[in-house]
């Protein structure tokens, strides 16, 4: 029964916060189209977002959507049946439905909301509080998301710097709050995972511009919204158990 209710309630939560992000994506980039009133140097914060297509049940957006939902599931029953601990469980699920809803504004507009981050950075501690009543080895717990962290900060911090903007707070502040709330095994995993498919993509998308038109290859500046790999690198990490 265990196993049947936990995969229930990853997929009613990932099916939900779909929908919610999808709403709040929406209503940004229709904000941002009304925002053309506003002064230049007001504008320029909206430009990504007014150029952005609304989501719409077209057949591509619903294939996604099922993947997701089919995914969720899949990681669900994975995590459930290789760990031991209801409460990492509950963690992971937690880090998923996030990094899921993140991955939805963030492909669209170029923007993770505060709110997500924040969601999942009070409720890794609502879980390490949880942890010191219940485990008795609550202090390496609490070592291990604190360490957690740290790392997802300065590391992306550092990366964010190198790379001249080319990593935003909203990405370090999300995988934070993961390090936060499934520790440091989980949070290099995911962003090691994240920085592979990153890649991928990015020399997908180079190709891909070159073969098709050569003389618009210059359209491609290499920016892309990594809370998408961000996600991809998590649920590649549950299916395939590396935490």
């Amino acid at each position: 029964m265990y196993p049947v209710l936990t995969v229930i309630i990853w997929v009613l939560c990932s099916a939900g916060v779909i929908f919610l992000m999808t709403k709040e994506t929406n209503r940004r980039i229709a904000e941002a189209v009304s925002s053309e009133a506003l002064p230049e140097e007001e504008q320029e914060t909206q430009k990504t977002k007014r150029s952005a297509v609304p989501y719409a049940w077209n057949t591509g957006n619903i294939v996604l959507f099922i993947l997701s939902i089919l995914f969720s599931g899949i990681c669900a029953y994975v995590v459930q049946a290789s760990v031991t601990s209801v409460i990492f469980c509950i963690e992971m699920g937690l880090c998923y439905i996030t990094l899921l809803g993140a991955a939805v504004v963030d492909r669209k507009c170029k923007e993770i909301p505060n709110m997500v981050s924040a969601f999942l950075a009070v409720a890794g501690i609502i879980m390490l509080a949880v942890q010191s009543i219940f485990i008795d080895s609550s202090m390496l717990y609490a070592l291990s998301s604190l360490l957690g962290c740290f790392l997802a900060f300065a590391v992306l911090m550092i990366a964010g710097k190198m790379a001249k903007g080319g990593i935003g707070m909203g990405d370090i502040k999300l995988l934070s709050a993961v390090g936060l709330t499934a520790g440091l095994q989980v949070v290099i995993s995911t962003l090691i995972l994240a920085l592979f498919c990153c890649l991928a993509g990015m020399l997908y998308m180079k190709a891909a511009a070159y073969l098709h038109k050569k003389e618009d290859t210059k359209q491609f500046d290499g920016v892309l919204p990594f809370a998408p790999f961000l996600y991809l690198g998590f649920l590649i990490m549950c299916i395939f158990k590396i935490y």
